[in-house]
């Protein structure tokens, strides 16, 4: 610190002195006069670091997904299976907020959170009577499109409600057990099915070279067995991302023209007769070579049909080892989805693709009239005359 003594107060003080001693008294003795320190400071500050500060931002929570109808399927099914349907309970034991917001044209939006997409759509019907309002806790029974839809004459339940301004600002829902019962039954998810499409079509001279559908929809759970209807050879391949194998691979220690059926191709990764696989996409299945003739000792059964049982939605591309050509797909929806094709639905589909195929091999019978006969031959063997 500096202290500095400015020359102005310095003569005021010496003139305060000189006054005192010149009174009209001569002999009095001169006053003592304490004047005050005048200090000026320059006060010096170091400055180590210059420190810039974000912006602090307010970050709101937020809220939990709401919960879609099949969801709340989903959740009714596992707290059936654990036997706690307390949980389910829980999942619809509601508390909704409302909120209004100013809308267009000096309008008011009504804003509503819950839990389930479903309960909220209950909750706006419920504001609607202002008799909640005005009772503030009781019993409710509400009939809508909704509960009907679900085959359910109305869902009841008790409710306590808080307003203010005559607005409802919340709301508790407590569906009672006759209505979750009725609600967790009609949302829970469908039983699995077991479905079967076809594999090729036709015999002798005249086949069809496809998978019949070629497309296919089912829920995840649902097993579908692909069954050989012909006398063509085929297989049935899902190859999980990896390349196609190849129908022939060299013999190890072979030479360089020697080669064998790669094992790959040709055999099953499922055993016929034993439970179905189930596959995710991640891995390789194969049916193997599919023939109505048994390959292998007496006793060995036909290697005509194959299961797989499909457990996680997502689109698989299954094809054909021996004509590669031929493709199809298995498009696997969410095990909640009702509306997908039945059994019918699949053979009529399998039918309505065959037909044009069928008739396009008539076509072809009559622009070449080729006789083609056939007949016994030794051993169970048959002989073609072309």
């Amino acid at each position: 610190m500096k202290f500095k003594l400015p020359v102005l107060g310095l003569l005021m003080t010496i003139a305060v002195v000189i006054l005192a001693a010149c009174g009209s008294d001569a002999t009095a003795v001169p006053s003592v006069v304490e004047v005050e320190k005048i200090i000026e400071v320059d006060k010096i500050v170091e400055v180590d670091k210059i420190v810039e500060v974000e912006k602090i931002v307010e970050v709101t929570p937020v809220p939990p997904p709401v919960l879609t109808e099949e969801q709340v399927g989903v959740a009714y099914a596992e707290a059936l299976a654990s036997g706690d349907l307390a949980r389910f309970a829980d999942i619809l034991s509601e508390d909704f907020v409302f909120t209004q917001l100013p809308g267009p044209g000096g309008t008011d939006m009504l804003t509503v959170t819950g839990k389930s997409a479903f309960m909220i759509r209950l909750a706006g019907q419920m504001e609607s009577n202002s008799v909640l309002t005005d009772l503030g806790e009781g019993r409710f029974s509400m009939s809508s499109d909704s509960s009907r839809a679900l085959g359910i004459d109305a869902f009841t339940g008790t409710f306590e409600a808080t307003s203010q301004g005559g607005k409802l600002v919340k709301l508790h829902t407590e569906l009672d057990g006759p209505t979750l019962q009725k609600l967790g039954a009609a949302l829970a998810p469908p039983p699995s099915r077991e479905l079967t499409a076809l594999v090729g079509s036709g015999r002798d001279t005249e086949v069809v070279v496809a998978f019949l559908p070629s497309k296919l929809t089912v829920r995840a759970g649902d097993c579908i067995t692909w069954k050989l209807d012909s006398d063509e050879i085929h297989t049935v391949s899902f190859l999980g991302g990896a390349p196609m194998p190849g129908f022939e691979m060299p013999i190890p220690g072979g030479g360089p023209t020697d080669f064998m059926l790669n094992p790959q191709s040709v055999f099953p990764t499922w055993a016929p007769g034993a439970p179905a696989e189930t596959y995710d996409g991640t891995s390789f299945a194969s049916s193997g070579i599919m023939s109505d003739v048994p390959a292998g000792p007496p006793g060995t059964p036909a290697n005509n049909a194959f299961k797989l049982t499909f457990d996680s939605p997502g689109t698989y591309e299954f094809v054909c080892l021996v004509h590669p050509f031929q493709r199809g797909t298995v498009e696997v929806v969410a095990p909640t989805v009702k509306d997908v094709p039945s059994q019918a639905d699949i053979d009529a589909l399998a039918a309505a693709e065959l037909a044009p195929l069928m008739a396009e091999i008539e076509q072809i019978k009559l622009q070449s009239p080729i006789v083609v006969t056939q007949e016994a031959g030794p051993n169970g063997t048959t002989t073609w005359h072309v």
